[in-house]
C-alpha cells in the first residue's frame, strides 16, 4: 500500500502534508541559491533570479496542496536573505520594505511574488473552473458531497475542499456573485 508519493512534482498523501514532507521546496531553493552566490551579482540580477526561478518552486504546489504557512514563511525569507545580504553572511543596507518589493512595478515594487500572499489567488483558478465548468471531474465527484457553493459549512472537509474554498475566499474580493 502507498502512502505518499509524488506526481508532476506534487506530493499526494494519504494524510494532511507537514513541513518535514515538503522540505524539497526548501532544499531546492537554497540549492540554487547556493550555486548562484552573491557576490558578483547586482541588486536587480539577485532580484531577477528570485523572480524568475525561486518564487516560481512552489507555485505548483501551493495551487495543489495545502502547504503548511511556515514552509511558505521560510521561502519568503530565504529570498529577502538573498536579495539583502551581500557576501559572507553580512547584511546590506535593506533599502525598502519586503512588501513594498512584492508590489507591482506599476505601484512603485519589483514585482516580486511572495509566496505566503500568492496562496489564494493560485487557487482562485481552480475555484472559477469548478464553479464554471459542468463538465470538470473536480465539480462532479464534489458537488455530490459538498454541493455547489462554497460557502458550505461540513464539519469534516477534504484537502480538495479546503483548497476550492480558500480560492473562494480570494475571488469573493473581486467578483460579484
Amino acid at each position: 500500500m502507498v502512502k505518499k508519493m509524488t506526481y508532476s512534482g506534487v506530493k499526494i498523501a494519504m494524510r494532511r502534508l507537514v513541513c518535514t514532507d515538503l522540505h524539497g521546496l526548501l532544499d531546492k531553493s537554497l540549492e540554487k541559491i547556493n550555486i548562484w552566490g552573491n557576490k558578483f551579482l547586482s541588486l536587480q540580477g539577485r532580484i531577477t533570479l528570485i523572480k524568475s526561478v525561486i518564487s516560481a518552486f512552489p507555485i505548483f504546489q501551493l495551487t495543489h496542496a495545502l502547504v503548511p504557512k511556515s514552509i511558505l514563511a521560510d521561502i519568503d525569507k530565504l529570498c529577502w536573505t538573498f536579495i539583502w545580504h551581500i557576501q559572507d553572511g553580512k547584511e546590506g543596507i535593506h533599502y525598502v520594505n519586503w512588501e513594498v518589493l512584492c508590489k507591482p512595478i506599476e505601484f512603485g515594487g519589483r514585482g516580486i511574488h511572495s509566496c505566503s500572499k500568492y496562496v489564494g489567488p493560485k487557487r482562485a483558478k481552480l475555484t472559477w473552473n469548478y464553479l464554471n465548468d459542468k463538465d470538470c471531474l473536480l465539480r462532479k465527484i464534489l458537488s455530490l458531497k459538498y454541493g455547489l457553493t462554497t460557502s458550505n459549512s461540513v464539519k469534516k472537509k477534504s484537502t480538495a475542499w479546503k483548497i476550492i474554498t480558500d480560492g473562494a475566499k480570494a475571488l469573493d474580493k473581486i467578483t460579484r456573485w
